[in-house]
Protein backbone atom coordinates (compact mmCIF):
# COMPACT_ATOMS: atom_id res chain seq x y z
CA UNK A 1 0.00 0.00 0.00
CA UNK A 2 1.56 3.10 -1.02
CA UNK A 3 1.99 6.12 1.55
CA UNK A 4 -0.93 8.39 1.56
CA UNK A 5 0.16 12.01 -0.31
CA UNK A 6 1.19 15.49 0.87
CA UNK A 7 1.08 19.00 -0.25
CA UNK A 8 4.93 18.28 -1.25
CA UNK A 9 3.55 15.71 -3.98
CA UNK A 10 1.51 18.69 -5.70
CA UNK A 11 2.25 18.81 -9.02
CA UNK A 12 1.63 23.02 -10.25
CA UNK A 13 -0.45 22.02 -13.36
CA UNK A 14 -2.81 19.73 -10.97
CA UNK A 15 -2.47 22.91 -8.15
CA UNK A 16 -3.72 25.28 -11.28
CA UNK A 17 -6.62 23.13 -12.49
CA UNK A 18 -7.96 22.96 -8.93
CA UNK A 19 -7.72 26.46 -7.76
CA UNK A 20 -8.92 27.68 -11.14
CA UNK A 21 -8.51 31.66 -10.42
CA UNK A 22 -5.94 33.77 -8.70
CA UNK A 23 -3.69 30.60 -8.50
CA UNK A 24 -0.22 32.30 -8.51
CA UNK A 25 -0.70 32.84 -4.94
CA UNK A 26 -1.58 29.48 -3.96
CA UNK A 27 1.79 28.33 -6.72
CA UNK A 28 4.24 30.74 -4.41
CA UNK A 29 2.86 28.90 -1.40
CA UNK A 30 3.81 25.28 -2.87
CA UNK A 31 6.98 26.27 -4.29
CA UNK A 32 7.97 27.63 -0.88
CA UNK A 33 7.12 24.19 0.79
CA UNK A 34 8.90 22.77 -1.49
CA UNK A 35 12.00 24.56 -1.10
CA UNK A 36 11.51 24.26 2.28
CA UNK A 37 10.55 20.44 2.62
CA UNK A 38 8.13 21.65 5.12
CA UNK A 39 4.13 20.70 5.10
CA UNK A 40 3.41 24.10 6.77
CA UNK A 41 4.80 27.95 5.74
CA UNK A 42 3.53 31.32 6.81
CA UNK A 43 0.86 32.69 4.39
CA UNK A 44 -1.61 35.42 4.86
CA UNK A 45 -4.83 36.14 3.00
CA UNK A 46 -6.34 39.33 3.13
CA UNK A 47 -9.83 38.34 1.16
CA UNK A 48 -9.81 35.47 3.59
CA UNK A 49 -8.84 38.18 6.58
CA UNK A 50 -11.79 40.88 5.36
CA UNK A 51 -14.22 38.72 4.24
CA UNK A 52 -13.66 35.49 5.33
CA UNK A 53 -17.19 34.60 4.93
CA UNK A 54 -17.20 35.64 1.16
CA UNK A 55 -13.79 33.78 0.21
CA UNK A 56 -15.08 30.40 2.09
CA UNK A 57 -18.05 30.35 -0.28
CA UNK A 58 -15.92 31.93 -3.07
CA UNK A 59 -13.59 29.29 -2.59
CA UNK A 60 -16.47 26.52 -2.27
CA UNK A 61 -15.33 25.49 0.75
CA UNK A 62 -18.77 24.76 2.16
CA UNK A 63 -18.06 23.06 5.10
CA UNK A 64 -16.19 25.36 6.34
CA UNK A 65 -18.10 27.80 5.89
CA UNK A 66 -21.35 26.64 7.70
CA UNK A 67 -18.48 26.33 10.29
CA UNK A 68 -17.65 29.58 10.67
CA UNK A 69 -21.23 30.58 10.66
CA UNK A 70 -22.28 28.29 13.63
CA UNK A 71 -19.18 29.75 15.29
CA UNK A 72 -19.45 32.98 15.22
CA UNK A 73 -23.30 33.33 15.64
CA UNK A 74 -22.52 30.77 18.52
CA UNK A 75 -19.93 33.36 19.97
CA UNK A 76 -22.27 35.88 19.86
CA UNK A 77 -24.48 34.79 21.86
CA UNK A 78 -22.47 33.71 24.49
CA UNK A 79 -21.06 37.13 24.66
CA UNK A 80 -24.51 38.46 25.05
CA UNK A 81 -25.93 36.05 27.63
CA UNK A 82 -22.69 36.88 29.80
CA UNK A 83 -22.98 39.99 29.11
CA UNK A 84 -19.25 40.55 27.81
CA UNK A 85 -18.44 43.77 26.10
CA UNK A 86 -16.24 42.41 23.78
CA UNK A 87 -16.97 41.58 20.32
CA UNK A 88 -14.04 39.34 18.96
CA UNK A 89 -15.42 36.41 17.32
CA UNK A 90 -15.38 38.16 13.48
CA UNK A 91 -11.70 38.88 14.08
CA UNK A 92 -10.74 35.81 15.65
CA UNK A 93 -12.44 33.77 12.86
CA UNK A 94 -11.03 36.20 9.96
CA UNK A 95 -7.83 35.47 11.61
CA UNK A 96 -7.83 31.79 11.51
CA UNK A 97 -8.89 31.67 8.11
CA UNK A 98 -6.50 34.72 6.74
CA UNK A 99 -3.31 32.48 8.17
CA UNK A 100 -4.66 29.15 7.13
CA UNK A 101 -6.75 29.98 3.74
CA UNK A 102 -3.94 28.90 1.19
CA UNK A 103 -3.12 25.88 3.52
CA UNK A 104 -7.01 24.87 3.39
CA UNK A 105 -7.06 25.05 -0.41
CA UNK A 106 -3.49 23.06 -0.35
CA UNK A 107 -5.46 20.47 1.09
CA UNK A 108 -8.26 20.03 -0.79
CA UNK A 109 -5.61 20.21 -3.61
CA UNK A 110 -3.92 17.13 -2.25
CA UNK A 111 -7.39 15.14 -1.77
CA UNK A 112 -9.14 16.13 -5.26
CA UNK A 113 -5.80 14.97 -6.62
CA UNK A 114 -5.69 11.37 -4.98
CA UNK A 115 -8.85 11.12 -6.01
CA UNK A 116 -8.08 11.71 -9.60
CA UNK A 117 -4.99 10.05 -9.21
CA UNK A 118 -7.77 6.71 -8.06
CA UNK A 119 -9.19 7.18 -10.75
CA UNK A 120 -6.79 7.01 -13.43
CA UNK A 121 -7.70 10.72 -14.84
CA UNK A 122 -5.12 12.16 -17.31
CA UNK A 123 -4.87 14.98 -20.02
CA UNK A 124 -8.52 16.99 -20.43
CA UNK A 125 -10.45 14.22 -17.98
CA UNK A 126 -7.78 14.92 -15.54
CA UNK A 127 -8.40 18.83 -15.12
CA UNK A 128 -11.93 19.03 -15.67
CA UNK A 129 -11.99 16.59 -12.48
CA UNK A 130 -9.93 18.55 -10.76
CA UNK A 131 -11.85 22.19 -11.52
CA UNK A 132 -15.25 20.63 -10.64
CA UNK A 133 -13.62 19.82 -7.41
CA UNK A 134 -12.11 22.87 -6.58
CA UNK A 135 -12.60 26.17 -8.91
CA UNK A 136 -14.76 28.96 -7.84
CA UNK A 137 -18.25 30.34 -6.79
CA UNK A 138 -19.17 33.70 -7.75
CA UNK A 139 -23.34 33.16 -7.01
CA UNK A 140 -22.06 31.84 -3.41
CA UNK A 141 -19.62 34.52 -2.90
CA UNK A 142 -22.41 37.25 -3.74
CA UNK A 143 -24.67 34.90 -1.25
CA UNK A 144 -22.65 35.08 1.33
CA UNK A 145 -21.44 38.59 0.85
CA UNK A 146 -25.53 39.09 1.94
CA UNK A 147 -24.84 36.45 4.98
CA UNK A 148 -21.57 38.27 6.15
CA UNK A 149 -23.83 41.69 6.29
CA UNK A 150 -26.63 40.59 7.80
CA UNK A 151 -24.41 39.15 10.42
CA UNK A 152 -22.51 42.41 10.53
CA UNK A 153 -25.68 43.84 11.29
CA UNK A 154 -27.16 41.32 13.95
CA UNK A 155 -23.56 41.92 15.62
CA UNK A 156 -24.41 45.88 15.49
CA UNK A 157 -28.26 45.10 16.77
CA UNK A 158 -26.69 43.66 19.62
CA UNK A 159 -24.59 46.35 20.46
CA UNK A 160 -26.66 48.93 20.39
CA UNK A 161 -29.27 47.33 22.20
CA UNK A 162 -26.74 46.23 24.84
CA UNK A 163 -26.05 49.86 25.14
CA UNK A 164 -29.41 51.46 24.41
CA UNK A 165 -31.04 49.06 27.56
Amino acid sequence: MSEKPTVLDLREEDLRAFVVKNGLAYLKVLAKLKRRQRLYAFSFSWAAFLFPLSWLAYRRLWGWLIAAVALSVGLALVEWVLDLDFYIQGFVIAAFFAVNAKHIILGRAVAAVSMADELSLVGDDREAFLNENGGVSIVGAWISSLLQIALFGASLGFIFWDYGA
